[in-house]
C-alpha cells in the first residue's frame, strides 16, 4: 500500500532536517579582512595649453599586500588658500592604472593644489602629498613646422616662439664697486675693542688655514654637546690645553647652474598611440631636432610645444602635426669587381658578392660605346654571374651592376667595364 505524505508532512520533514546539527566543528573567529589600499602614487601636475592635466598611478595592493579589486581615487582640488576648500570627485580605476585627468585651465594667476587617496568601500588610504601648480598665460606655439624623411633619420625644424618676457629677463646684475671719482660716504671708525680685564668674553671666529672661520672649541661645550667630559684643572686653575684634529678639507664650490630660459619639446606617436613622453630628454633651444630612430615602416606623427617650466611643466598648446610614412630609403653600396670575358660563344659578366643584409637583386646594364646605359637583366641576390649571348655586330660594349634592395632602393652603378667584340 503506497504512502501518501502531505505538503505539511513534507514541510515538517524538511524543517528537522534543517534543524538537526551538523558533523562540522566550528573554528575560532577571524579578524576582518584590511582592504586599506596602498597610497596613490606619481601624483603630478601639467599645464599644457588651456588645460591642466592630473597625473596619478592607482594601488595595485592593499597595505597587507593583497590584490585590490576595480577601486576609486578620491581627487581633491583646491583653487584658493583657506580651510574647508577643497572639492573631491571619485574616479573609478583599476588596479595599477595610471590615469590623466584632464580639466579646464583657471585664471593665470591661480595656484592650484591637488591631493588624492584611494578608497575600497569605506577603506580609506593615506593621502598624497599636496601639489601645487601656478597657472601661466599659455606660451605662443611654435610656428613654420616642417618634417623630412632623410638617410639618418627625421629632421624636424620650426621657427623659434617669442617666450614670455619673465623668462628670458637677464639675472639681477651683482653690486659693484664704485666707479673713479665717485664720491663715497666716509665709514664710521671703529669702536676701541675693550680690555680683558673689563668684562669675560667668548672668544672671536678666527680664520684657520683654509680660510674657512672656526670659533675656539672649550671643553664644557663638548661635555654640553654628548662628548667627553672636561678635564680636572690644573694647578693653577687653567684649562688643560686640548690637542687640535686633523682639518677637514675645505668643500669645493659647486658651479652655479645656468637659469633655465624655456625652449621647445618635441613629441612622437606611431599608428593609433597617444602622444606622451618628449623625444628630447631637455627642452630644446634651437630650432632643428633629428629623430635619428624613428618606427620603421610605420606612419609617424610629431607635435612641438613651447615650454616655459619644467617643475612642474608648464607648455603650450600643440603645434600642427606632421605625418610621415617612415621606411628605408639608404640605397645599398655599389657592387666591385666588375668585370666581362668573352668565353667561346658568349659573353660572361661577373662581380663580388654584396655585403648589404637587405640584398634583394642586382640590375646588369650594358650600354654601346657612348651611349645610354640600358638594364638587360636582374639576377637574384645569391648570384653574381650573367651569361649573354654573343652580338652579331662587332663593337665595343659597357656593362655596369647595380644593387637593389628589399625596399626597392638602388646603389649607384659599378665602375664600368669594357669589353671589345671581334
Amino acid at each position: 500500500m503506497r504512502r501518501r505524505f502531505s505538503a505539511v508532512a513534507l514541510c515538517g520533514w524538511l524543517a528537522v532536517g534543517l534543524a538537526s546539527p551538523g558533523c562540522g566543528k566550528r573554528g575560532d573567529p577571524l579578524p576582518p579582512i584590511d582592504r586599506t589600499p596602498q597610497p596613490v602614487t606619481d601624483l603630478s601636475l601639467a599645464q599644457r595649453g588651456d588645460q591642466v592635466e592630473v597625473h596619478f598611478a592607482a594601488p595595485r595592493a592593499t597595505v597587507e599586500g593583497d590584490r585590490l579589486p576595480v577601486l576609486e581615487v578620491e581627487l581633491w582640488r583646491a583653487d584658493t588658500d583657506g580651510v574647508d576648500v577643497a572639492q573631491y570627485k571619485r574616479l573609478k580605476v583599476a588596479p595599477g592604472e595610471r590615469l590623466v585627468e584632464t580639466e579646464p585651465r583657471p585664471a593665470p594667476g591661480t595656484t592650484l593644489r591637488y591631493a588624492a587617496r584611494a578608497r575600497v568601500g569605506r577603506d580609506l588610504s593615506p593621502y598624497t602629498r599636496v601639489v601645487a601648480l601656478k597657472v601661466q598665460e599659455p606660451p605662443a606655439i611654435p610656428q613654420d613646422f616642417e618634417a623630412e624623411l632623410r638617410a639618418d633619420g627625421v629632421i624636424l625644424s620650426w621657427t623659434p616662439p617669442p617666450l614670455p618676457e619673465w623668462l628670458t629677463a637677464p639675472e639681477p646684475a651683482e653690486a659693484e664697486g664704485p666707479e673713479e671719482g665717485e664720491a663715497v660716504a666716509p665709514v664710521p671708525p671703529t669702536p676701541p675693542t675693550p680690555s680683558p680685564a673689563a668684562e669675560p668674553t667668548t672668544p672671536a671666529a678666527t680664520p684657520d688655514q683654509a680660510g674657512l672661520a672656526t670659533a675656539p672649541i672649550s671643553p664644557a661645550s663638548v661635555a654640553s654637546e654628548g662628548g667627553e667630559p672636561p678635564a680636572e684643572k690644573g694647578p693653577e686653575g687653567e684649562e688643560p690645553a686640548l690637542e687640535a684634529g686633523p682639518k677637514k678639507p675645505a668643500a669645493a664650490a659647486k658651479p652655479t647652474p645656468e637659469p633655465f630660459r624655456g625652449g621647445v619639446n618635441v613629441y612622437r606617436r606611431s599608428g593609433f598611440a597617444g602622444y606622451s613622453q618628449p623625444l628630447n630628454p631637455t627642452p630644446i633651444a634651437i630650432d632643428k631636432y633629428l629623430d635619428a630612430d624613428p618606427p620603421m615602416n610605420a606612419e609617424t606623427c610629431y607635435v612641438l610645444r613651447t615650454i616655459v617650466s619644467t617643475d612642474p611643466t608648464v607648455e603650450s598648446a600643440a603645434s600642427k602635426e606632421l605625418c610621415l610614412q617612415v621606411r628605408d630609403i639608404v640605397a645599398p653600396a655599389a657592387p666591385i669587381g666588375v668585370a666581362v670575358r668573352i668565353a667561346e660563344d658568349r659573353l660572361e659578366i661577373t662581380w663580388s658578392a654584396s655585403g648589404e643584409a637587405d640584398l634583394a637583386l642586382y640590375r646588369v646594364y650594358c650600354s654601346e660605346g657612348e651611349g645610354p646605359a640600358v638594364p638587360v637583366a636582374d639576377v637574384p641576390g645569391g648570384t653574381t654571374v650573367l651569361y649573354e649571348s654573343l652580338p652579331a655586330e662587332s663593337g665595343a660594349l659597357v656593362y655596369t651592376v647595380t644593387a637593389i634592395d628589399t625596399a626597392g632602393n638602388e646603389s649607384p652603378p659599378s665602375a664600368p667595364a669594357p669589353v671589345r667584340l671581334p
